[in-house]
Formats: C-alpha cells, sequence, structure tokens
C-alpha cells in the first residue's frame, strides 16, 4: 500500500520479560500473523461501512475485454467487495499484515477517493476508519497473543 499506518505498542516490559523465559519460540509467525488479521478484520469492517457507494454502476475505464465486452463499469460497492486484510512479506517484519485494496485491481480508484485530485476533494474513508477502529483492533491482537502466552506459560509452568 502506498501509505502505510505503523502503529507501535509501548510499556510491555513485563511481557518481553516473560517471552524472555519461555523462550524464543513462544510464538510462530503464523499465530502472530491470526493476532495481527483478527485486529485487521476490526479495521476492515470499520472501512466497509465508511466505504462511499455509488447508487448505480459506473464507467471507471473504457476498456473491454479479449470478447469486446465492457468492462470498464462497475457496480455500486465495488469498494466495499474490494477491501482485503492480507500478509504482506516485509522482511523487515516478523509478520506483518495491510488492510486495503491489493495492486491495481477493479478498486484502484479508491486512492482518488481518499486523497482526492486535483478536480476532486478528498473524501477520507481508511484513515477515518483506521483511527476510529485502532484500539479495538489493538486490543483484538493484545488479547490473541496473551491467550496464547498463558497458554504456553502453563504448559512450561512459567
Amino acid at each position: 500500500m502506498a501509505n502505510a499506518v505503523s502503529v507501535k505498542v509501548e510499556g510491555l516490559a513485563e511481557i518481553r520479560a516473560t517471552l524472555q523465559r519461555l523462550g524464543r519460540s513462544t510464538f510462530t509467525q503464523d499465530e502472530v500473523l491470526l493476532a495481527l488479521r483478527a485486529g485487521g478484520q476490526i479495521v476492515k469492517q470499520e472501512a466497509v461501512l465508511k466505504a462511499p457507494m455509488g447508487s448505480h454502476p459506473h464507467r471507471v475505464s473504457r476498456r473491454k475485454n479479449k470478447k469486446g465486452e465492457d468492462v470498464g463499469m462497475v457496480q455500486p460497492g465495488n469498494l466495499k467487495r474490494n477491501l482485503r486484510v492480507a500478509k504482506t512479506s516485509d522482511p523487515r517484519h516478523f509478520a506483518s499484515i495491510q488492510v486495503g485494496f491489493l495492486g491495481r485491481g477493479p478498486a484502484f480508484y479508491w486512492r482518488f477517493l481518499e486523497f482526492g485530485t486535483i478536480k476532486m476533494r478528498p473524501r477520507p474513508f481508511m484513515r477515518s476508519a483506521f483511527e476510529q477502529s485502532k484500539g479495538t483492533a489493538l486490543a483484538a491482537m493484545i488479547e490473541r497473543l496473551r491467550s496464547r502466552l498463558e497458554k504456553v506459560a502453563r504448559k512450561q509452568g512459567v
């Protein structure tokens, strides 16, 4: 995504100390991804509620497919249907996800709505969805990781 948002959690010294006692293999990448997706789904749900939706089909291009059929028309709700929570492969992070529209797909025009153009004022929905749901999303991620941590601690007797 062009405009990524990072969330930094501070004040986790006790958890860090417990993790060091439990060892390096406490969380697998898949377990961390599940926690991130839990938070990502909450942000996605809020973005779906806030995404603008047209009242009738509209043209986004004049493209035609190989059969000559018009593929430049999109139905109302196209943004909502194409919003995704996906794993990203960023080598700088142990695990990461993105909430948004992938690549140049059928909802490529989301960025024009979100940030505006020279001729169109911005109608932000992704940023406001994130701002409104980040606390709930963070709580969902922490809860998922906490339950895994407690399970491992019980097993190891820490």
